[in-house]
């Protein structure tokens, strides 16, 4: 880990893409981080940068995520959304599976995906009205199964234990209803978001390879750890949203800085960009 101050980019590293994280990097509720919408403008400016927008956030569809990023001011292209909501249908889709949901908002998976009973899988996000006894109850029902050549998927969209809320207060995220799942059930869930490896790789961007990509994030084992286990050249762990004191420790290997923030994030990418363009 190297120290906040000094820049985690050598000079012969070259970062090509960025990846940010979205609620508590870019913003908390509706509300930008100071410095935030000029700091993603100009990356997104840079000539030889491609940003994409990787997120976990599965409280809201991803036409719902548009609407809000675009309210608040940022540019963002539908196509440059890359949301665990969606690499979920993708999976459930691949392996024809009927899910029961406990989410707030499925509107990303009609027409997809059947959603009507009998269920086969049971998919978790962060759904503050379905996470009582009564829908949890019925997700174990649908996971309890003896046939052991007959398992049910349990799929969690992503397993943070908190996150940030509009409050500005921690609040619950949906890992530990999906641990609880997976004691009661003997399942082991499938993770769709970050820190899995296979959600790093989806959002690769055209022929850059994650060597050559950063991931710009606040929460030091979903955004920053995964980004380093997938392989990306870089990884910043901004001091914003969920992160707490000495969560940096919590990072083992790779290229790592800790950032106040999305500006300084931001600046570090675009300072070293002045030398490696040089190697381009």
């Amino acid at each position: 880990m190297t120290s906040p101050s000094t820049n985690i980019l050598s000079k012969q590293q070259i970062i090509r893409a960025v990846l940010l994280d979205l609620s508590g990097t870019l913003h908390i509720g509706d509300k930008p981080i100071p410095g935030a919408l000029d700091a993603v403008q100009r990356l997104q400016s840079h000539p030889n940068l491609q940003v994409r927008f990787l997120t976990n956030t599965s409280k809201s569809s991803s036409e719902e995520l548009l609407q809000q990023l675009t309210s608040m001011g940022f540019s963002v292209k539908p196509e440059h959304l890359i949301t665990s909501v969606l690499a979920t249908r993708n999976y459930l889709q691949r392996n024809n599976l009927r899910p029961f949901c406990l989410m707030e908002d499925v509107r990303d998976f009609v027409g997809h995906v059947p959603l009507d009973s009998p269920h086969d899988c049971v998919v978790v996000g962060l759904a503050p009205s379905k996470l009582n006894y009564e829908q949890l109850n019925t997700a174990f029902r649908i996971l309890r199964n003896d046939d052991h050549d007959n398992k049910k998927p349990l799929i969690a969209i992503h397993r943070a234990n908190y996150l940030r809320d509009v409050d500005g207060e921690l609040s619950l995220g949906p890992g530990p209803f999906v641990t609880a799942l997976e004691s009661a059930t003997n399942a082991s869930a499938v993770v769709m978001g970050k820190p899995s490896r296979a959600f790093f790789e989806s959002a690769a961007v055209d022929d850059i390879p994650l060597s050559e990509t950063c991931m710009i994030g606040d929460d030091a084992v979903q955004d920053i750890q995964g980004a380093i286990d997938a392989g990306m050249g870089a990884a910043i762990l901004v001091q914003t949203g969920k992160y707490l004191a000495g969560d940096e420790g919590k990072v083992k290997g790779g290229s790592t800085q800790v950032c106040p923030s999305i500006v300084e994030a931001a600046q570090i990418i675009l300072q070293q960009y002045t030398c490696a363009e040089h190697y381009t």
